[in-house]
């Protein structure tokens, strides 16, 4: 009997071998569904009402006056009424149809080097403060000016549509934006860095056109009785 028994018993697991590669045949599983990852738009750790909620209270402080000393006010900050949504590098390519999309990159949020330290030496801000704007800088990605984030009177020009205009006019798209918007220069503010009380700010102004017309400088602004005065200002 034992013969048998084992006979049955290998026939048994025989038949189950056949049934599975049968049904596999038959019936095979279905592809797996092609996963395509998309990135979700970068967003900034403050919310868009304190970051252009800054930005429209520093514009509605400051002068359009081009080439005005800025020392003269320690309230004001000579902006252009020509805004671009945030600064492309290389700045002024001499030959930008040349310039690949690889060499291409965007300045959100920056920070001179040295400046948290040398801002905690001077009591102005804490450790904490030095944290929480270091990630600021790292998350700044979603900064972007646009239009209906600034005050009346100001126009703002997309980043791609000014490497388009470059590509256009080159150094004279001077003449353009003199006779489109009535200035030759144009204004790029980075992404403002904020303490955590959100009573200092640290933000770069850099005035320009296609000659350069001025250097840019970081502000770091201190917000007394509803408006911002200049504690200091590094020069670039």
């Amino acid at each position: 009997m034992q013969p048998t028994r084992s006979s049955l018993i290998a026939a048994l697991l025989l038949a189950a071998v056949f049934s599975a590669v049968h049904l596999r045949l038959a019936y095979p599983p279905l592809p797996k569904p092609l996963v395509v990852r998309h990135w979700g738009t970068p967003h900034m750790l403050l919310s868009d009402s304190v970051v252009y909620g800054f930005v429209r209270e520093l514009l509605a402080q400051s002068d359009t006056v081009e080439n005005h000393p800025d020392n003269a006010d320690s309230t004001r900050i000579t902006i252009s009424h020509l805004l671009v949504e945030h600064q492309v590098i290389p700045l002024f390519p001499i030959y930008p149809k040349n310039t690949p999309d690889s060499d291409i990159n965007y300045l959100y949020g920056r920070l001179p080097a040295g400046l948290l330290q040398q801002m905690y030496k001077k009591k102005l801000l804490s450790i904490i403060d030095t944290i929480h704007m270091k990630q600021q800088v790292k998350y700044s990605k979603g900064f972007g000016l646009e239009q209906r984030f600034v005050s009346d009177g100001y126009n703002v020009i997309s980043a791609d549509s000014m490497r388009r205009l470059y590509d256009k006019y080159s150094f004279s798209i001077n003449e353009y934006f003199d006779k489109k918007y009535g200035t030759a220069t144009y204004t790029q503010l980075s992404c403002p860095i904020f303490s955590v009380d959100k009573r200092i700010v640290i933000v770069s102004v850099n005035p320009a056109c296609a000659g350069g017309c001025g250097d840019g400088a970081t502000y770091v602004l201190e917000r007394r009785r509803n408006k911002w005065y200049k504690l200091f200002v590094i020069e670039e």
